[in-house]
């Protein structure tokens, strides 16, 4: 494999990922993106990177450099939503939400992390269409059942609120 081809670096990038040799796989992708800068995966990488140091920011930065360089990549859009999600800025997470569930409509974690989006921005029935298809999808996602319940419980619905979490014990 020639050294001076970035997809090499992104390669190698991607087995220091995968044995959590964070470290040498910036200085891989960083090296792809001096030969070109232009190679989504890579930024696409850093994102995850810095998402597993949970560098919110920086991961958005990434992701969204992999976005606007065409991607067409499902998990690039829903976790760029995930990064604004854990930065509290829900309503600014939804369309990437909304374009990886284009992409792949039959992901539980998906539909989870819109629902949930929803869920903090008091937007319910929306919030529980989504833990629904959750539900559908992945019938023992206990956390979708929660939120359910959370939100029966906020709107006073407590016998629902109830059942719902029952099922999740």
């Amino acid at each position: 494999k020639s050294p001076r081809k970035a997809l090499v670096h992104n390669n190698l990038a991607t087995a220091y990922i995968e044995a959590n040799q964070l470290e040498k796989a910036k200085i891989s992708l960083e090296t792809a993106l001096t030969i070109n800068p232009f190679q989504i995966d890579s930024h696409v990488n850093l994102g995850h990177i810095a998402g597993h140091q949970k560098d919110w920011e920086k991961a958005i930065e990434k992701f969204d450099v992999g976005i606007a360089l065409g991607t067409n990549k499902a998990d690039t859009f829903y976790y760029s939503g995930f990064a604004r999600n854990n930065l509290g800025r829900y309503e600014d997470a939804i369309p990437y939400f909304k374009k990886a569930l284009i992409l792949k409509p039959f992901k539980a974690d998906y539909h989870f992390d819109l629902g949930n989006s929803y869920k903090h921005l008091k937007l319910y029935d929306y919030a529980l269409y989504h833990f629904r298809k959750t539900l559908e999808i992945q019938p023992d996602h206990y956390k979708a059942l929660n939120n359910m319940g959370a939100i029966f419980w906020e709107l006073g619905a407590f016998d629902r609120a109830k059942s719902e979490f029952k099922k999740v014990v």
